[in-house]
């Protein structure tokens, strides 16, 4: 077992957009994250992150190109490819080179729930994942 002294993580402070946003609303959302964050420049307690939507991640990609921010994915589909209407794959994610992809978002609500069968197929489609409960 390991010493949690010996293993040292820093905290992450993901933002999950959920089916919420709009190219101007993300800009002045992601224009205003970026100066809180260099208004405390020097002084990190967590890493921070956004979890946006699929029509998204290219505009996030650019906008926090060469900053701390990191930025990920909602979900992705553990199929390589096919005809999977909605979904997109880890190598298509991949081009983009997100920090991150959420994991489990899928899995909430009534109506939603998934198989643990199904997240377990996604989890070693990605080397950082950020388990959503």
């Amino acid at each position: 077992m390991l010493n949690s002294a010996a293993v040292q993580r820093s905290p992450w402070v993901v933002g999950n957009w959920k089916m919420n946003g709009g190219l101007s609303d993300n800009e002045a959302l992601l224009s205003g994250l970026l100066g809180l964050l260099e208004a405390h420049a020097g002084r990190p307690v967590a890493q921070c992150a956004v979890a946006v939507p699929a029509p998204y991640l290219f505009q996030s990609m650019v906008r926090l190109s060469g900053h701390s921010v990191g930025w990920g994915s909602q979900d992705v589909s553990a199929e390589r490819s096919g005809a999977f209407t909605g979904e997109f794959s880890v190598a298509m994610l991949r081009i983009l080179r997100p920090s991150f992809r959420l994991l489990g978002t899928q899995s909430v609500g009534p109506d939603m729930r998934r198989p643990t069968q199904w997240l377990l197929q996604r989890l070693w489609h990605w080397p950082t994942r950020v388990w959503c409960r």
